[in-house]
This record gives structure tokens, C-alpha cells and sequence, in this order.
């Protein structure tokens, strides 16, 4: 009958999008979604018809006689074509197995018809309209009717991509971005109410149906915009689920104030450099605490008046009325922290050191808990405050039967392991929360002896995380409320994506789900190595260009790190923490032969290059007196490493130069983080090449360029001129690059250029930010039922 009025039409795409969601969270893939199967009622649309939902037999493509199918037929036997041609995606009417992302599709069709009153893919017979799905691109919906806003038209575009990989992802993020289109000005909010959320889907198989409305149907109170009518404690449990923001993107961990009503993340405004943002709750306003630039692991005062955090150097904490931060002592990779009441801090000031404690007006940090080397452990992270005397932390190690969460007291000195589970905590009420599978669990602490006196009990989820951390993105207040971004189901929060020149986007890479980074191309330009986090430590990857496959290189139950090719792309140095400290080792590319230890040393080497004749390896030592310094070694093993660049400044990241005359580096010696280059290997003619902040210098293949981040997180540009001496043209930016830095300084490259310049492989963010869900006495329901 036309097109529906779009605010009617936004709202129906919303309740059907939530419904399919639900679905999907229940591995359960339409394959048949058309606007024939949704029905309109008093509470909203209803997703009806899944009759299709789960066939183990192919689809087949359409032959030449293809014609004989009409545009309305669907068939369920096998080896046919299953669902509604219209509808079908790509790789549905090519014959390829249908999956959540093949209902994305049609859902994008679904919302193109409800706004135009038009099929986005029309024929007059079904190869015409088979030919249609597999060759054209639809007109933008704003085309064909000029008051849709630019985001649906993307939002719908992303629905109809043939790449199911350049496709929206999760039926949740298609969603989100629904919701906000609808709740900008000019299109009221959309709310899905308590008695429709995720049960506006009926399966016709009566037992999903059961099973659908008892897990989602009842268990959650969801609100798509922030109240100030919060409930008070012994209130039921409610849920608030906070969409992303147009104008913040959050990242990491949104973390609860001491009184539930204000919440603290990471997040890249308008400039693109990641910094701190603090949410209201009675308000819904957001607002930029100045001076947090490259803001990691925030942690609030017990008073609520200041958030400690990490810049990738210092500890700092940061007040609210405009007050620069204050440093209170250095910290590098650093791995969390918790202030008590008595004004003490707890916090891991690197990812390999020991636990420490200062006093929040600064002062030199003291041991608590010291690094066994020798017995295997890695890094104790992630510190909670339990009482005056008790506190939690995390242990790693490279045994599986040491790390975990464990309870310690302050004096003396002493933890007992509370179980195995690799995951940050928070703790209210005498129950530990922390993450297992994805999910949030609660326990019952019993202090005096040292161990849990209950069963995990699952609270919530799935929350997003990163494993090789031991860290989860979730908080409690002392009020009883609990936050957490939350995830789509997929573990990965930073990917691969090759951009050229002007930021276009060429397509994705690596491991599908998982975060990547650090990826360095070999010089034959045929693989990429890169890290990733898929288990509780970091292992290396390699992915061949030409293939498009990926295999993993290194198996250790330890950190892998920071991957440098030699010369002729046939072996990796690299760094590890096998030992405790990290060293670097040598491994050939082809993964036959294990690797062996290269140096070994009394503090942490990390593999920055290795020159281009063959003979040099760069590495950066991290000398607990001088910070970071930089180092050269003979690639054979010969002779002693000598120091190149070893100042009271913290200098890494360092790349030599194609011809081996020039190593450009980062170091702090002007009190900000600067690229500067350097004669190589004996010194003199030092230049700086940013001026207002840089980091990861790299050379083009010719060395005629070289790149560096700015600050602001842009991709900078600089010519470089040959002579007697060296020159430097004038930087220009080249794109704007998203660079989370709320899960800490990983120390890692985030890109890499190709040899001749014209593109780079980027690591970004998810396409849409997770929304942040707020539970309210989420220990209430426990309780009640206790009771009951």
C-alpha cells in the first residue's frame, strides 16, 4: 500500500530488528524474513514464521531454467532454494549455506520496502531478480525519498552489502543504530516495552517458542533511554540499557561511581584522540575531562570526587572542575588499580611487574606483592579493594594450575588462589563478580577462610573483554548497580582493514572475531605478522596476503610480541616472556623449526628491526633506571649489544631507514612523546620530526616518506629529501585513525604502509560501539528468592 511514515516505519524496523536479534543470541538463523511475516499488533510488531529456521541441507543456485520459480514461491525440500526470492541474499540464491548475516539482508530489504513502498529488487521473472541481487547496488533510500536521514541510508546500505564480511555483523548493532536514528531530533524515541522486548518473535515450533519466551521473554526490564527515576534498594531488578552516543564514542570499560549515578569511560570525541568522558545518569549529559589524553583502566576516588587512570606512562588522577591531572607516579604497561579509603592506591604499574602501593598525593610506590620469576608467573594485575586489609587481585602465569584470582592481605603479606578463572573483579556485599565464558558471575566471599562458599551464579551478559588481559569491561557501584558494555557475542574488539591513501576503506584481514594488532608486513610483501589475543595470553599469527589464510605461530603458554622480519622475510625475532622478562627469539617463518632464544637478559627486550643488509637488530630495553632506551645487536649473535639512544628519557618504537644511515624512534625528552631521527649507527644530525606529539614512526619501502601518528591519532606524512644530510618536507595528514587505548599501551604498531606508500592495513574499532547496560540490585533477585 506504500511507503509507511518513516517514524512509523523506524519503529517497526527497531522491534523487528530486536526480535531477530533475540534469535540469533539463540542460534537461530529466519532465513525467510519478509514483511509477510511480520505482523502488526497492539504491542508492536511480531515476527512470525520460522519454519525455514533450521535446514542442514544446501540451498542450490538457480540454473538457466531458473524462470520456471516465481518471486513468490519458497520451497523446504532439499536441495532447493529456501526463502523468498526477493529477500534473499547473495549467497542464499548462489547456494551457499544462509547464516545471521543472510537475514541482515533481508532485514535491510524488509526496512528499504517499508520506507519507499518499493522492493529494493525487482524483476519480471526470478532471474532478473536473482540477476539484480548479484550485480546491483540499490538506490540510496534518500533517492527515492528525500527526507530519509543520512544514517538510514547507511544503516540500510551496510544491510544490503553482497560482502557478507562488509556487512552489519549482529542484528543487536542494527538495532542500536535504528534506536539512535530514531531518537535524534525530529524522530521521537523509539522504546520497546517489558511486555513485547524479545518476544516479538512466535516460531511456529511450539517448543522454541516455550524456550524463547522463558529465557528472554521475562527475565530482563529493558529501557532504551536513561531515567532519573531510579529505583531504590528492594526494588525488583531492572535494566537500562544505554545507546551509543552521537557525538562520544565510548570504549572500554564504563566505570560505576562510588554512588551509582555517574559513570566514567574511555572515549574519542570529535578530535579522535581517546580520552576520558563522564556520563550522568539524571541527565544524560556527557562531558570531556580535560588532560586525559590516551586515558586507559579509570578508577574512581571511595569519595566519588576524582578518577585515577593510566596515560601509557604515569598513574594520574583527575578531578572535575577543569584542574590539569595530577601525576602521582610512573607507570608504563600498567594493569589496573584501586584506591582505598585511607587515601592508599593499589595498582600494576607494568604488564610483566609486581603489585605496589602509593598514596594518592604521590610519593614513591612500595612492593606489596613482588614477581616469582621462577615460578612461572608473569604479572599480577587487575587489584580490588576488599576491607581495610584484604584485597583481590589476578595472577598470570605460564601454568594453567597458578593463574587466577586470588584473595591477599596487606599484613602480612600473603594470597590464597580462589579459582581459576582469569577475569579483573569488583565486589559488593561480600560477592565477587567477575567473568567466566563471557558472562558475569557472583560469588559469596568468605574471608576468614580464604575461599568461596558458593556456586557461580550468573548475573549477566555476554560483556565485551579482552582474554589475553585477564580484563572485562563491567563495574559495580557501592548502591548495588552493575554496568557493562555488552557484547555481540563475538570476541574481538579490534580487527584489520586495509585503507589507502585518502582513509578509503579496501577490505578486512586476519582472524575473524579477534583482536589483532601490531601487524608488521614482510618485506616481500606476502604475509603480515600479527598478534592476537584468542586464549589468556598473547601468541603471534601469520596471514598470507595471496591465500587470505591465517595460521598461528607461536603455542607458548606465555606472551608472543612485537614481531620484526628479517630482510629477506625468511625468519622472525620476536619477544617473549617465557622466562618472566621478555627476550627476544628467533624463529623461522615457516613455523617448521621451534624458535630459539636470541638474548637473555635481567629486564625487558622488546624487537623493534632488523636492517636491511641483514646485520643489525634494533631492540628497545627497558631499563627500570632510564626508562627505555635503544639498543642495537649483531643479527648472528656476535658480539656485545651496544646501547644507541640511553637517556633519562623513555625512548622506543625505533625503525631504521631503508639505506640503514637514519633510525627514526619516539622519545620523551621534551616532556610530550615526539618522532625524532637520528644519524645510524654513529649518532649526530638528531632532527625532530613531530612537534606536537607522534609515536610509531615507519619508513616507505624507498625512504623517500615517513610516517608517524599525531597526537590527535591522524596518520602523518612526511617527504624526506637526500643529499649530504637529510631533509625533511613539510607533514601532511593523511587520515584519521581510531586508536583504543582504554585497554591499556600495548606498546604496538597500530598500522602498517605498504612498500609503495598507497595503502596501509589499519587496525579499527567495531563498526558500532556496544551499548552500556545498567542493572539496577542486580544482588536483589538472590535475595528475594532466598526468601521466598
Amino acid at each position: 500500500k506504500g511507503a509507511l511514515p518513516l517514524d512509523e516505519a523506524l519503529k517497526i524496523a527497531v522491534e523487528v530488528a530486536d526480535a531477530l536479534s533475540a534469535a540469533h543470541r539463540l542460534g537461530i538463523v529466519h532465513r525467510d524474513l519478509k514483511p509477510g511475516n511480520v505482523m502488526l499488533t497492539k504491542t508492536g510488531a511480531t515476527l512470525l514464521d520460522f519454519g525455514l529456521a533450521k535446514a542442514t541441507a544446501p540451498a542450490v543456485a538457480i540454473g538457466a531454467g531458473g524462470d520456471s520459480l516465481t518471486a513468490s514461491t519458497h520451497l523446504t525440500g532439499k536441495g532447493s532454494i529456501l526463502g523468498t526470492l526477493h529477500y534473499m541474499a547473495p549467497e542464499q540464491v548462489e547456494g551457499r549455506e544462509a547464516d545471521t548475516r543472510s537475514d541482515i539482508w533481508a532485514l535491510g530489504a524488509v526496512i528499504y520496502e517499508m520506507v519507499t513502498g518499493q522492493q529494493v529488487f525487482a524483476g519480471e521473472s526470478a532471474a532478473g531478480i536473482v540477476g539484480a541481487i548479484l550485480k546491483d547496488r540499490p538506490l540510496p533510500l534518500s533517492s527515492r525519498r528525500p527526507e530519509v536521514p543520512p544514517a538510514l541510508d547507511h544503516v540500510v546500505a551496510r544491510c544490503l552489502e553482497r560482502d557478507v564480511d562488509e556487512r552489519w555483523q549482529s542484528a543487536s548493532d542494527v538495532k542500536r543504530e535504528l534506536s539512535w536514528i530514531a531518537a535524534t531530533p525530529g524522530h521521537p524515541a523509539v522504546g520497546v516495552t517489558p511486555s513485547t522486548r524479545s518476544t516479538r518473535f512466535v516460531p511456529l515450533l511450539l517448543l522454541w517458542a516455550i524456550t524463547i519466551a522463558a529465557i528472554v521473554g521475562a527475565r530482563y526490564v529493558w529501557l532504551m533511554r536513561p531515567s532519573t527515576a531510579m529505583p531504590t534498594r528492594g526494588q525488583a531488578k531492572t535494566v537500562l540499557a544505554i545507546p551509543p552516543t552521537s557525538t562520544v564514542r565510548m570504549l572500554g570499560a564504563s566505570v560505576l561511581s562510588p554512588e551509582g549515578r555517574r559513570f566514567v569511560s574511555v572515549g574519542i570525541g570529535s578530535e579522535g584522540a581517546p580520552t576520558l568522558w563522564l556520563y550522568s545518569l539524571d541527565s544524560g549529559e556527557t562531558h570531556q575531562i580535560a588532560g586525559t589524553e590516551g586515558a586507559s583502566f579509570p578508577f574512581w576516588s571511595p569519595r566519588g570526587d576524582a578518577v585515577a587512570f593510566f596515560d601509557g606512562r604515569h598513574l594520574k588522577s583527575a578531578t572535575f572542575g577543569g584542574a590539569p591531572p595530577r601525576t602521582i607516579a610512573a607507570a608504563g604497561k600498567a594493569r589496573g588499580g584501586a584506591w582505598a579509603s585511607d587515601g592508599t592506591i593499589l595498582f600494576v604499574p607494568s604488564s610483566v611487574g609486581p603489585l605496589m602501593r602509593v598514596s594518592e598525593k604521590g610519593g614513591e610506590p612500595t612492593v606489596v606483592l613482588a614477581i616469582d620469576a621462577a615460578k612461572g608467573e608473569l604479572g599480577r594485575r587487575w587489584p580490588t579493594i576488599v576491607d581495610e586489609r584484604h584485597f583481590l587481585f589476578v595472577l598470570q602465569s605460564t601454568h594453567e594450575e597458578l593463574t587466577g584470582i586470588y584473595l591477599a592481605t596487606t599484613d602480612p603479606p600473603s594470597a590464597v588462589r580462589l579459582t581459576g578463572a582469569y577475569s579483573n573483579t569488583a565486589i559488593v556485599d561480600g560477592r565477587v563478580l567477575y567473568v567466566d565464558s563471557g558472562m558475569i558471575v557472583a560469588r559469596t566471599l568468605d574471608l576468614e577462610h580464604g575461599r568461596f562458599t558458593d556456586d557461580p551464579e550468573t548475573v549477566a551478559g555476554p560483556v565485551e573483554s579482552l582474554s589475553g588481559l585477564g580484563y572485562a569491561a563491567f563495574s559495580v557501584s557501592g548502591t548495588g548497580a552493575l554496568a557493562f558494555p555488552q557484547s555481540d557475542g563475538r570476541p574481538g574488539q579490534v580487527s584489520m582493514r586495509w585503507i589507502d591513501r585518502q582513509g578509503r576503506p579496501l577490505g578486512r584481514v586476519g582472524l575473524p572475531g579477534a583482536t589483532s594488532y601490531g601487524q608488521v608486513l614482510s618485506p616481500d610483501g606476502r604475509k603480515v605478522a600479527f598478534n592476537s589475543y584468542l586464549a589468556t595470553t598473547s601468541d603471534l599469527y601469520l596471514l598470507d596476503i595471496l591465500r587470505d589464510a591465517t595460521t598461528r605461530f607461536t603455542t607458548h603458554g606465555a606472551n608472543e610480541q612485537f614481531p620484526v622480519w628479517s630482510p629477506d622475510s625468511a625468519q622472525i625475532v620476536f619477544s617473549s616472556n617465557q622466562t618472566g622478562f621478555y627476550n627476544m627469539y628467533l624463529k623461522p617463518a615457516s613455523g617448521i623449526v621451534g624458535e630459539r632464544l636470541f638474548a637473555k637478559a635481567s629486564s625487558n627486550q622488546y624487537a623493534n628491526d632488523w636492517s636491511r643488509d641483514g646485520k643489525t637488530i634494533i631492540y628497545s630495553n627497558a631499563d627500570p633506571s632510564t626508562q627505555g632506551d635503544i639498543w642495537r645487536t649483531n643479527a648472528d649473535g656476535s658480539g656485545e649489544p651496544v646501547p644507541f639512544v640511553k637517556t633519562a628519557a623513555h625512548e622506543e618504537a625505533a625503525k631504521l631507514s631503508p639505506d640503514g644511515h637514519w633510525l627514526a624512534y619516539t622519545s620523551n625528552e621534551t616532556g610530550a612523546t615526539e618522532v625524532f631521527i637520528q644519524r645510524f649507527p654513529e649518532g649526530g644530525d638528531k632532527l625532530q620530526v613531530s612537534t606536537s606529539g607522534g609515536s610509531e614512526p615507519q619508513w616507505r619501502a624507498d625512504g623517500l616518506e615517513l610516517y608517524y601518528v599525531t597526537s590527535s591519532w591522524r596518520l602523518a606524512a612526511v617527504p624526506i629529501g637526500r643529499g649530504g644530510s637529510l631533509t625533511l618536507g613539510r607533514a601532511s595528514t593523511l587520515f584519521e585513525t581510531y586508536v583504543d587505548t582504554s585497554f591499556g599501551a600495548l606498546g604496538q604498531e597500530h598500522y602498517a604502509p605498504s612498500g609503495d606508500g598507497q595503502r596501509f592495513l589499519v587496525n579499527v574499532l567495531p563498526d558500532v560501539p556496544p551499548t552500556v547496560v545498567l542493572m539496577q540490585h542486580w544482588a536483589d533477585e538472590k535475595a528475594d528468592a532466598a526468601k521466598r
